[in-house]
């Protein structure tokens, strides 16, 4: 006491600003922000992508409502830095300049791929994005049978007459917005080296109705997502792989996540924790076996919120999750889906409150 008296004011500050700090509570240290804390701040216009999109693309723009149920993850936080800094800030930016030449801004183009397990959200991920950035999305489904005119645009007859039809790619592609393409590893390797390559690396074109050149817009965004492991599926052959030049692993929710995000939806707890109990074992299961692993992409939070839904309608909760999970197995795999009825499911608990 008689050292702060006199003592120099300078000291005596700091001094007591010591004392203040080895004497705190813990309690009284700020609480951590948590990824929730965090998504509040994209429920409102701060990352929209300052652009007027055509009114024929306004259709497709997902509204802030998307995200008041969906559960962040760090991967979609390090995604909306990118799409910030890219898209948002330099891609605007040029535009606003009149810079187009896709040389000089090659750089800020984005190409990512979603990859991981089915079921795991990668969709939804695409769609978060696209709700918190304001920009039109465009889902184009591959499939062993795509064809590269539903990218360039296709002659079809319409009233008698052949007419030529935009696709949603080629509108997204010259339009801009986000081009999520589902499953890019179930398409024929020549889809990639006949128009997508192109369409994703210099000189980032594409040729409508097979021979107009099309130059890709600069806040064209494009998200390929693939399963691994499926059926169907193959490896992406290296040049493709090579032009998403971002590739984020998008895993299970963690049981909190899970849970949470089905809680956001309006489902009561405990019919959530009941449910959940039983997806969860059912896909632990499918694991276990390199056959029926290919089924886990038909088990996903969509059967648990059929399950949750049949519920508050009214159906007994043991009954309604058999109906949604037998039913995901067995337009896939009726045998296997009998298996299930025979054993697991028939030794479901039944609901306790």
């Amino acid at each position: 006491s008689e050292m702060f008296t006199t003592a120099t004011d300078d000291k005596v500050v700091r001094c007591t600003l010591f004392r203040d700090i080895v004497s705190r509570s813990p309690a009284e240290k700020p609480a951590k922000e948590t990824r929730q804390d965090k998504m509040s701040e994209f429920l409102s216009t701060s990352h929209h992508v300052d652009h007027e999109w055509d009114e024929s693309q306004k259709d497709r723009i997902r509204p802030f409502s998307f995200l008041e149920n969906f559960v962040p993850t760090d991967t979609f936080f390090k995604i909306m830095k990118k799409m910030d800094l890219r898209i948002r800030k330099n891609m605007v930016e040029n535009l606003q300049f009149g810079i187009t030449d896709p040389w000089m801004i090659r750089s800020e183009f984005v190409n990512m791929l979603f990859y991981g397990d089915p079921g795991t959200g990668k969709t939804v991920l695409a769609n978060a994005i696209a709700a918190a950035t304001g920009m039109p999305i465009y889902e184009i489904t591959f499939n062993e049978d795509s064809e590269e005119d539903e990218f360039e645009g296709k002659n079809k007859i319409v009233e008698g007459k052949l007419s030529f039809v935009e696709t949603a790619f080629l509108e997204g592609f010259s339009k801009g917005g986000i081009l999520l393409l589902e499953e890019v590893n179930l398409a024929r390797a020549n889809i990639f080296t006949s128009v997508l390559n192109q369409a994703m690396e210099y000189p980032y074109i594409i040729k409508r109705n097979g021979y107009e050149r099309i130059q890709r817009h600069p806040l064209t965004v494009i998200i390929g997502t693939m399963n691994l492991e499926t059926e169907g599926t193959t490896s992406l052959n290296s040049a493709c792989a090579q032009r998403f030049t971002s590739k984020y692993l998008v895993e299970e929710m963690s049981d909190e996540e899970m849970i949470s995000a089905l809680k956001k939806r309006g489902f009561k707890a405990g019919d959530v924790r009941y449910v959940y109990a039983q997806y969860k074992k059912l896909r632990k299961s499918l694991k276990e076996s390199d056959q029926e692993r290919k089924l886990l992409r038909e088990i996903s939070i969509r059967q648990c919120i059929d399950a949750l839904c049949a519920i508050e309608e009214g159906v007994e909760p043991r009954e309604a999750v058999i109906d949604s999970l037998y039913g995901a197995l067995a337009v896939k795999n009726k045998r296997i889906a009998d298996k299930y009825n025979g054993g697991m499911f028939q030794a479901m608990p039944n609901y306790r409150k």
